[in-house]
């Protein structure tokens, strides 16, 4: 039984949890809840996640931390885990590692799958333990928020669909494709950046009707398109609501230099770096494919 079925069942019931969601997109992640209705909603809804739901959503979580604040977190997580006994939790893990979402993400999930539960229990841990911690709260809170949101979206058809996530760097620059600030608006321009853990910076990849792939912006739910199915050279590319037509899809193709191109389905033209830029904000753009570095891409995790 899964989320929508067991937790999300009826209508006043995806209310609550939608408005829960909402508070926790539109504040700081650890406010505008008590401890009390965090932990609950945690223990609700953790439990009917699928391992793979669970790490994505405690990514998600994690990526609205501050690399200061992920360490921080982990190494009191790691310290609390110890004392209680659970193995495995990063006993060599560096402070570095701690700062990035995906590794955080990995081993707690793996706690979680060999002991269901006890995750909770040690970041809850009553009186003084540490859910009087704001990160530990904060972190509970986009757990449960980030899989609710995942459910719904799912249920209604909008936003981005379930699965692996994916930062797409340009072979030339080495910055990765990015949403600016996570934004949510249609039209917002999509640019390079140095990599920072964010889920703006996070793509997920999904079948589309014309034979290619529709990439997801995790943050914001909208598809990378290319406006209007612009046959232009120098078109700057787009996020736009899913709409099903060609221009937000794109093909994956090998390149020449040993990276991906990412050829739209519209105007037959690729994804592109102009000029080879290696400044932040860059805006990507559509060109004729050249074989250039600046036109393949990296994915992490590599395509399967």
């Amino acid at each position: 039984m899964g989320l929508l079925d067991s937790v999300l069942g009826n209508p006043s019931q995806q209310q609550d949890y939608q408005d829960f969601a909402n508070r926790y997109q539109q504040g700081a992640p650890h406010e505008g809840y008590t401890d009390q209705e965090v932990m609950q909603r945690y223990q609700q809804v953790a439990p009917n996640l699928s391992p793979q739901e669970y790490q994505a959503a405690s990514e998600q979580s994690y990526s609205r931390l501050s690399p200061q604040e992920r360490m921080q977190f982990g190494q009191s997580l790691q310290q609390q885990a110890q004392q209680a006994g659970v193995t495995g939790f990063g006993p060599a893990a560096s402070a570095q590692q701690y700062q990035d979402p995906r590794y955080l993400a990995q081993m707690t999930s793996q706690v979680q799958q060999q002991q269901p539960g006890l995750l909770g229990g040690l970041l809850g841990g009553g009186g003084g333990g540490a859910m009087s911690n704001p990160l530990a709260k904060a972190a509970l809170a986009g757990i449960a928020a980030t899989a609710v949101s995942h459910a719904l979206s799912g249920a209604m058809g909008g936003g981005a669909p379930g699965g692996p996530r994916y930062r797409i760097g340009n072979l030339a620059s080495r910055k990765l494709l990015a949403n600016p600030q996570g934004s949510r608006d249609n039209g917002t321009k999509i640019i390079q950046w140095d990599p920072d853990g964010g889920a703006e910076q996070q793509w997920i990849i999904d079948k589309g009707p014309h034979g290619g792939a529709r990439l997801f912006n995790a943050a914001s739910g909208k598809v990378l398109a290319n406006p209007q199915g612009s046959r232009d050279n120098g078109t700057e590319m787009i996020q736009w609501d899913q709409d099903g037509g060609p221009e937000q899809e794109w093909g994956l193709e090998p390149g020449r230099n040993g990276g991906v191109v990412i050829r739209n389905m519209a105007s037959r033209k690729v994804l592109a770096n102009p000029q080879s830029s290696r400044e932040n904000g860059t805006v990507i753009i559509q060109w004729d494919n050249d074989g250039g570095p600046e036109q393949e891409w990296i994915f992490d995790p590599p395509l399967q």
